[in-house]
């Protein structure tokens, strides 16, 4: 089976040894509006890139904890160097998980494109 592209839908398989795929096709992404029937989904990956600006300067912006995590297990004794560590991993250790949490949605969304891209018409 190959991949194809037709007007009614993006992708389909084709169940046949001569079908040739052209050699270019022109999607204009930044231009296509939802059909009725996609708007849904349209709307649902709409929300979660929405946030990907303020996901992008957030990795961006990060620094990481190096130094405080290095001196508190220099000085593993110093409670004053492992409070410092502390308050320094914590908010990386949030941010982190929201970025993994971008993620798995990003990933949600992905598979839903790809599946109503690839479906039959």
């Amino acid at each position: 089976a190959v991949v194809s592209t037709q007007s009614t839908g993006l992708l389909r398989k084709e169940d046949t040894n001569n079908f040739k795929l052209p050699d270019n096709v022109f999607l204009d992404f930044e231009n296509a509006l939802p059909v009725p029937a996609d708007q849904e989904l349209y709307e649902s990956v709409d929300k979660v890139l929405a946030k990907r600006t303020e996901i992008l300067d957030g990795l961006r912006a990060y620094i990481g904890a190096t130094e405080p995590i290095r001196e508190a297990i220099k000085n593993n004794d110093c409670e004053k160097s492992q409070v410092t560590a502390w308050k320094a991993v914590c908010p990386l250790v949030s941010a982190l998980n929201t970025y993994y949490q971008y993620s798995i949605e990003l990933d949600k969304q992905v598979v839903e494109l790809l599946t109503v891209l690839c479906s039959d018409p």
